[in-house]
């Protein structure tokens, strides 16, 4: 069976491999070309640093969270459905990336579980169309995916959203957020994500497995702004993926 946990520090894909990345802010994007005036600023985080797009000297789709829910985009393999030149290959035990028609050769079980933690709470993700190796790793060749989560706003209130989702098989599905602030100085945010379904066969014979599809992810983020010039960023997630393999 396909169950594995995962602690994760905030999320950056490139290609066929996940680590850590701070999230940034993130304007959002005017999608809209119909109608006159000018484009808003969009900020991207792609060379580490928080840059005006249409300044940065990389090609890039940057999608903020309204585009992605928009657009049912859930998961990292939904991405192929609205950024160019991303094809994703999911087979199963994990996900094959190419960008612009470049990725790894080989298959990669445990890089492919880290990939398949579902989006929840996103603020933004960049589509990065390479090449990326300089800031993340020799496996971004053809390019990388940076997704960046909210982050705790200090002085912000309690603040926050639920989404909840019924559909064929039971699937039953949960994902909220809130914000918590502390004092003047330290703000915490909690993020969970849950997912439910029946198997979609009568599986008979030897086999005494489960499967029905269960997930559990939940993220909790810690920010600390003493003085203006110094901010501390911590966040930790907690992965339960069972695809009912």
């Amino acid at each position: 069976m396909k169950t594995q946990q995962l602690w994760l520090t905030a999320s950056v894909l490139a290609l066929a491999w996940c680590g850590a990345a701070q999230a940034q802010t993130t304007a959002p994007a005017s999608q809209d070309n119909t109608k006159a005036g000018p484009v808003q600023e969009v900020v991207v985080t792609a060379e580490r640093r928080s840059t005006n797009l249409q300044n940065t000297p990389i090609a890039a789709t940057v999608l903020t969270a309204q585009e992605l829910t928009r657009n049912g985009v859930f998961t990292v393999d939904q991405l192929q459905f609205i950024s160019p030149s991303l094809t994703v290959d999911n087979f199963g035990q994990g996900d094959d990336f190419d960008i612009r028609g470049i990725g790894k050769g080989e298959h990669n079980t445990e890089t492919g579980y880290f990939q398949e933690e579902p989006y929840y709470d996103i603020q933004s993700v960049e589509v990065l169309r390479g090449p990326q190796g300089t800031f993340s790793g020799q496996n971004a060749t053809g390019g990388a995916v940076i997704v960046n989560t909210n982050n705790p706003v200090i002085g912000g209130g309690y603040d926050g959203y639920i989404l909840g989702h019924y559909g064929n098989y039971n699937d039953t599905g949960v994902q909220g957020a809130v914000n918590l602030p502390i004092n003047d100085t330290l703000a915490a945010r909690l993020a969970v994500n849950t997912e439910y379904r029946n198997s979609f066969y009568d599986i008979s014979g030897p086999w005494k497995g489960d499967g029905d599809v269960m997930q559990f992810s939940g993220r909790f983020s810690l920010l600390w702004q003493p003085i203006p010039s110094l901010k501390v960023l911590w966040k930790t997630d907690y992965n339960y993926l069972d695809n009912g393999g």
